[in-house]
């Protein structure tokens, strides 16, 4: 396999990276030669929480640029969540066909890279049986691929992903099964996703990559990747936005202490996740989803969620005197976002 690592990455003794060291800007004339006449596929596969977000809607507002330049992002089916979502909930059915019609423009020389990026490859990648991974190479027979994979300090990264699995779906009827961090930080499947080098190597195998480009958060990846891309300089792209940012870490601490109390997440979440979106608006895509939700599920699910949500800040007792009147202050939005949508709910007199 060609490799073509321009961040330094070197090996740590706890099965991750130690701090890299960036050895060089991103060569043009390296990842140019990457750029053969035969067309190609940029997968980008993840590791979730290393800008994966940012990468995918610049993708996404720039999809009319790039294509201008041969350059095709997939199609995704929640613009506000530009991700190939498709892509791995296919590979789990072992379903192939949407891929297949996506390569449309590379078969037919309307452009000649195709670009796919569901950091769910990764973390899913223990579902998709290995037929999938055959189909999807079998579909891609005669185009080349390259992995794009970004990395990050090893502790910053688990604490990101811890937050993001505490804050993700839980199923109906299910409590919060997520561990406390200590515990959670040293579970090998987890930790394999950040040490990059034999990550690639496994997706590679898996879909028959022959190339790479392994980069880091903390470096220029949006350019490194549009060099990649083999665009011009003066190519006329839009920044990349800020999206789907950290939550604060005093609302992690409150909304972890109040899930873990109750025996059904789902109607806490709900009413938690609509309370801070009032409170403290962010770009955190979950949340901003969940806001909506609670204005959309009925009344009465939105009644219980409000309750849910006051009897875990009665019972839950608070050290820390901040995250006691944040709870308060949770509960007390949630309320008072219910009360409206139900005035609103209301028929205007005759």
């Amino acid at each position: 396999m060609r490799r073509h690592d321009r961040s330094g990455w070197e090996r740590g003794t706890a099965g991750g990276l130690t701090a890299p060291t960036l050895t060089s800007a991103a060569d043009p004339a390296d990842m140019a030669r990457m750029n053969d006449i035969r067309p190609r596929v940029i997968l980008h596969p993840g590791p979730p929480k290393t800008g994966t977000s940012t990468l995918q809607a610049w993708c996404h507002l720039n999809r009319a640029a790039l294509a201008a330049q041969g350059v095709v992002y997939a199609s995704v089916d929640t613009p506000r969540d530009p991700k190939h979502q498709w892509l791995v909930q296919g590979l789990k059915r072992g379903d192939v066909t949407r891929l297949a019609a996506e390569i449309a423009p590379l078969r037919d020389g309307r452009a000649h890279t195709l670009i796919l990026s569901c950091e769910g490859v990764m973390t899913n990648r223990v579902l998709i049986p290995d037929s999938a991974w055959q189909q999807f190479r079998q579909v891609l027979t005669g185009i080349d691929t390259t992995l794009f994979m970004v990395g990050r300090d090893m502790d910053g990264w688990l604490r990101s992903l811890w937050k993001q699995a505490l804050i993700n779906p839980v199923p109906l009827g299910k409590p919060l099964a997520v561990p406390e961090f200590a515990v959670f930080a040293r579970v090998p499947a987890i930790r394999a996703m950040i040490d990059l080098d034999p990550m690639a190597d496994l997706i590679a195998r898996n879909t028959g990559a022959s190339a790479r480009v392994l980069t880091r958060l903390d470096a220029d990846f949006i350019t490194e990747f549009a060099v990649l891309l083999g665009l011009p300089p003066d190519a006329p792209m839009q920044d990349a936005p800020r999206i789907n940012e950290s939550l604060p870490a005093d609302f992690i601490a409150v909304y972890a202490r109040l899930a873990r109390h109750v025996d059904e997440v789902w109607p806490l979440r709900l009413a938690v996740f609509a309370a801070i979106h009032a409170i403290l608006p962010t770009g955190n895509l979950m949340v901003a989803n969940v806001a909506r939700q609670f204005a959309r599920v009925p009344a009465h699910d939105r009644d219980r969620a409000v309750a849910t949500l006051q009897q875990a800040v009665d019972a839950v007792s608070f050290d820390d005197s901040d995250h006691r009147d944040l709870a308060s202050r949770l509960a007390s939005n949630a309320a008072a976002l219910r009360n409206i949508l139900l005035q609103d709910a209301q028929p205007a007199p005759r």
